[in-house]
């Protein structure tokens, strides 16, 4: 008997150890206690609203829970909530940067979480540990009831313009008809369209007669062969237009030349008379003999000898006798009626 008791209790002890065994196993498994002794990594979130985030809130990647919120959200001092939030230390956890960090909630009334979307490739590299993420809020139920509230009010408003604008309307379409459409003023414009037609059939009658618009064809058909007839007058003085003009242009450059053959004889003019003026009261042999009558008959006696008896044989005849019978008189000067043009 004590054998088999013996027996009893070690079975039932070795079942109650599987049994805490297996208890403890399964609280590993599905309970966070195993998550406390894993590496973590802290980053701060700053959001502008924090509503419904509560300490212990999980932080999920693609759906996959990496971390926790370890403290409960508090106000900065740059006026956004900031929310310290813990990693676990692995690779695949790691934030790339241009992430999307928002506050999601589990359904329409779950508790909130912070979901992170990673970009479509993660170019910029990874966010380090102790680093400053900006995040969003993703519109939840809350958000949706205020949106819904605001957009009420506004409908609310934009009722009340619509009510006093179809006031405005129906008193102007009152006053229009009251007014503008009474009696008398429909009466005054049939007048004035009885008016418009007895006036439009007295123009028909009268002035757009066939005889009144067989006029104006003819007046009409002779304007057209005149202003043909002064279209050809001008075709055929385009060719003597043309003429006057290069005659005009050859006048204009023959009286060019005549200016310029003046200015040519009166500078030889000026030459002219300024030689005659040296020849006539000058200082040489040229001025001489035209004012001294001696000295060119002397000169007209030489040229007689030299052509007579030549250079080599040369010598004054016998009967020549120096000019002694009167003395020589200097010629009288010229008056400036004598004087050869040219000189002053």
């Amino acid at each position: 008997m004590k054998h088999e008791s013996k027996r009893t209790e070690i079975l039932v002890g070795l079942f109650l150890l599987f049994g805490m065994l297996l208890l403890g196993a399964l609280i590993l498994r599905f309970s966070s206690i195993r998550e406390q002794f894993r590496e973590r990594d802290r980053f701060t979130l700053l959001f502008n609203d924090a509503s419904g985030l509560s300490l212990g809130a999980p932080v999920r990647l693609g759906g996959t829970s990496i971390g926790r919120v370890t403290q409960t959200p508090r106000l900065s001092p740059s006026g956004k909530v900031s929310v310290q939030i813990t990693v676990y230390r692995d690779d695949e956890n790691r934030i790339p940067k241009g992430s999307r960090l928002t506050i999601a909630k589990e359904g329409l009334l779950g508790d909130s979480y912070i979901a992170i979307t990673r970009p479509e490739e993660a170019k910029d590299g990874y966010h380090e540990p102790g680093e400053t993420l900006i995040g969003s809020v993703t519109t939840g139920l809350d958000t949706l009831q205020e949106s819904a509230g605001k957009i009420s009010i506004d409908i609310e408003e934009l009722v009340k313009e619509l009510r006093q604008g179809v006031k405005s309307f129906d008193a102007a379409i009152g006053r229009l008809n009251d007014e503008v459409l009474s009696s008398e003023n429909t009466e005054n414009v049939k007048a004035s369209l009885a008016s418009l037609k007895s006036a439009l059939k007295k123009m028909d009658e009268n002035v757009l007669s066939p005889e009144n618009t067989a006029s104006v064809r003819d007046t009409l058909a002779s304007l057209r062969a005149a202003s043909e007839t002064l279209e050809g007058q001008v075709k055929k003085l385009d060719p003597i237009l043309v003429k006057g003009e290069t005659a005009m242009t050859t006048f204009g450059e023959t009286a060019d030349s005549f200016k310029q053959t003046g200015v040519a004889f009166t500078k030889a003019a000026e030459k002219a008379g300024k030689v005659f003026g040296e020849a006539s009261d000058g200082a040489g042999l040229l001025p001489a003999l035209l004012n001294d009558p001696v000295l060119r008959d002397d000169a007209k006696a030489l040229v007689a000898n030299l052509r007579s008896r030549g250079f080599l044989f040369y010598k004054n005849p016998p009967s020549e006798k120096p000019a002694s019978a009167a003395p020589r008189r200097p010629s009288p000067p010229l008056s400036p009626s004598n004087r050869p043009p040219g000189r002053s």
